[in-house]
């Protein structure tokens, strides 16, 4: 079965000054099919099953970064504008439910050497209680009208002033600096910067002559020699399987099983890990399941979590290898028999054990496309992507417990 293409999503959102401008700049790279010098664009997918959405998620080159978010649904309906602008020397984070914005001046001395981490440290925070050189001032969105002398802000609208941050944690101005800015002058500086350099940056690129698909579906068949593939799932999987095909059902459930809740390991990144072993994951085994197979027979190696809420069992056929690992759990028991034989008080010990534990097994993370030929002792099937009604077939369930 074809995947359906996701709908993508421009920035539609007309709330702040800048919006407008971020709408005729993503409309500008599509025109160039993405593609102009020093100007890297990410994009982000969303939805689920018939439902699904794709949008520019980043804009960003040397010196700038534009951050877009989807803000809210309205039935079928998304908000989509940006969130966060980073242009030399300004930084401005906003929220489309009208919390405060929060603004950044740069502060330093060498602007050329601070240029790189004013686009990519984030956040902006506590630089004086943390004892960091100072780089930066932190302003907050404020009102002082005339209903009070006090600084405040008004239900269902922005704040008319940003106000300097005046705490412990942060760098306060000194001599002309100012300690409030107009908000909306704020505003009007981010649209101006970003219509008279990004926007007239790309417009200098010609457009493309020939549109190229940007989100090429690949559908890599699974290798021959792969074992059958179970997972556990609840009623509302089941129902949601068995009733998918029909066409009365909404289209966000027309899918068979979504991505996990669990991971092979957690944040903080660490540099030698395997950037997908962060992702979120269906835990799956390698076996045959019959409508005779009883649960208690099926066991998948490392699941965080079996209970017998998860009471049905389903058969996957994936109909294309993109986004399922297998990893090997073996490096998990090992430590856990290794634990077993000493003194269980010493639990220092064992979480650093289990941190090296966790890391080999993430270590062992590799595309199932490149398992064959592999026999790991405790392999375990992990799906990071929405699977297809049609890559998933009930077995049995529910089951008592």
């Amino acid at each position: 079965m074809p995947l359906a293409e996701p709908l993508f999503l421009y920035p539609n959102s007309r709330r702040f000054l800048f919006d407008k401008v971020c709408d005729e700049i993503v409309r500008a790279l599509e025109a160039r099919n993405w593609d102009v010098p020093g100007i890297l664009v990410n994009f982000r997918t969303f939805g689920t099953g018939a439902a699904k959405y794709r949008m520019v998620s980043e804009i960003q080159g040397a010196d700038f970064k534009v951050t877009l978010g989807c803000h809210t649904f309205h039935g079928s309906q998304s908000v989509i504008g940006a969130t966060e602008v980073i242009i030399p020397r300004q930084h401005i984070m906003v929220y489309h439910n009208w919390l405060s914005p929060v603004y950044y001046v740069y502060a330093g001395t060498d602007w050329l050497a601070d240029k790189e981490r004013w686009v990519s440290v984030q956040p902006k925070s506590s630089s004086k209680a943390d004892r960091v050189p100072r780089w930066y001032l932190r302003y907050t969105g404020d009102c002082f009208c005339n209903a009070s002398d006090r600084r405040h802000t008004h239900a269902g609208s922005g704040p008319s002033l940003l106000v300097h941050t005046s705490d412990n944690f942060e760098y306060d101005p000194v001599g002309d600096e100012p300690t409030m800015y107009d908000t909306d002058e704020v505003f009007e500086d981010f649209a101006q910067w970003l219509r008279s350099n990004l926007l007239d940056w790309i417009l200098r690129t010609p457009e493309a002559t020939e549109k190229v698909n940007a989100f090429p579906q690949i559908n890599t068949p699974l290798p021959d020699g792969i074992p059958p593939i179970f997972c556990f799932g609840d009623k509302e999987d089941y129902l949601r399987v068995l009733f998918g095909q029909n066409v009365s059902v909404e289209p966000d459930l027309r899918y068979g099983m979504a991505v996990g809740n669990y991971s092979l390991l957690c944040y903080p990144v660490l540099s030698n890990a395997p950037r997908e072993a962060y992702s979120s994951f269906l835990w799956c085994g390698f076996g045959e399941v019959q409508t005779s197979t009883h649960l208690d027979e099926l066991v998948i190696p490392g699941l965080p979590w079996q209970s017998p809420l998860n009471s049905y069992v389903f058969r996957v056929v994936p109909k294309r290898a993109e986004g399922i690992y297998v990893a090997d759990n073996s490096p998990y028991v090992s430590w856990y028999h290794r634990l077993s034989r000493r003194d269980l008080l010493s639990s220092n010990l064992g979480s650093a054990e289990r941190e090296i534990a966790g890391r080999t097994r993430a270590a062992s993370l590799m595309q199932i496309a490149t398992y064959p030929g592999l026999r790991y002792q405790q392999p375990i099937v992990l799906i990071n992507r929405e699977l297809e009604l049609d890559e998933v077939e009930i077995v049995s369930g529910p089951w008592s417990t």
